[in-house]
């Protein structure tokens, strides 16, 4: 493809915040915002697999603490509303006034938060692997399937959380959120 568009860059959203960010695709091309699973995780080329480069332009980027967007696993002005506000600023940034959003897991639930905040910038949505950020899907992602399905990788997992916190799937997390920050390996488990 001639014209191919891939064009990447940080963008400041504020709070100590960088956004990293790719445009790729046909820049004529329908445009598609894509939004990553997680929360932590962050968007890869393999996803790019999804998007066919000569009919779309895809926005692709790392939400506030994840991937390559800094500071990393940084948790502190990192909410739902400021992520919504963030996709705002990257489609303004990019020049897409609106786009097809797709998301899934995690990024399901941007997808349908961001349709409900700004319906007039979603032209549609593609969502999969619903996630609906119920008490209910927190303990099954966090602990429900992992230690029903994969018991020795749960135990494996949670071996090295303080015996106080391993009853609790969110405390767990919030033990590895932790550990994540830690620069020195040695000040950590």
């Amino acid at each position: 493809m001639d014209d191919a568009l891939s064009v990447s860059g940080f963008l400041d959203v504020g709070d100590g915040h960088q956004l990293y960010w790719e445009d790729w695709g046909n820049p004529r091309g329908a445009p598609v915002l894509f939004l990553h699973g997680g929360p932590g995780d962050s968007f890869r080329d393999a996803h790019k697999a999804l998007f066919d480069p000569q009919a779309h332009r895809v926005l692709f980027f790392d939400q506030r603490g994840c991937g390559r967007s800094r500071p990393f696993a940084c948790t502190e002005h990192n909410t739902t509303p400021r992520l919504l506000d963030d996709i705002d600023r990257l489609l303004d940034h990019v020049g897409m006034p609106s786009a097809h959003v797709a998301g899934g897991s995690w990024g399901s639930a941007l997808a349908l938060l961001y349709a409900i905040s700004s319906p007039d910038r979603v032209r549609s949505l593609v969502v999969w692997g619903v996630y609906l950020i119920r008490g209910f899907d927190n303990d099954w992602v966090n602990e429900g399937y992992p230690r029903h399905h994969f018991p020795v990788e749960w135990d494996r997992f949670i071996s090295l959380v303080p015996e106080r916190a391993r009853r609790d799937g969110n405390a767990v997390m919030r033990f590895y959120a932790q550990q994540m920050r830690i620069d020195d390996a040695t000040d950590g488990v």
